[in-house]
């Protein structure tokens, strides 16, 4: 049988098919969470400083540690990690 025909025999068939989708899509929908990852509320703050003509190791002493003591007097600051390549360090 065509689905138009069986369509326009039986309309309370179809009715009732299509109030039954909108409830279980209705249903579907209200019990859907949210989100799948986890909810991070810890904001992340990058610093990034360029100084040419320094190694790692003259950044790390002149320019990361200078940074890294001043940072622990902010509240709030959970810890700080910091990465010192060549002319660049990155906290």
């Amino acid at each position: 049988m065509n689905p138009l025909e069986f369509a326009l025999r039986r309309p309370i068939t179809i009715l009732v098919m299509m109030t039954g989708l909108i409830g279980a899509g209705w249903l579907a929908y209200s019990r859907m969470k949210v989100d799948i990852f986890p909810s991070l509320n810890l904001p992340v703050i990058y610093v990034c400083q360029p100084y040419g003509g320094m190694d790692p190791l003259q950044m790390e002493g002149l320019l990361t540690n200078y940074y890294e003591y001043h940072f622990l007097y902010i509240n709030g600051i959970h810890h700080v990690e910091s990465k010192n390549v060549q002319g660049v360090a990155i906290m």
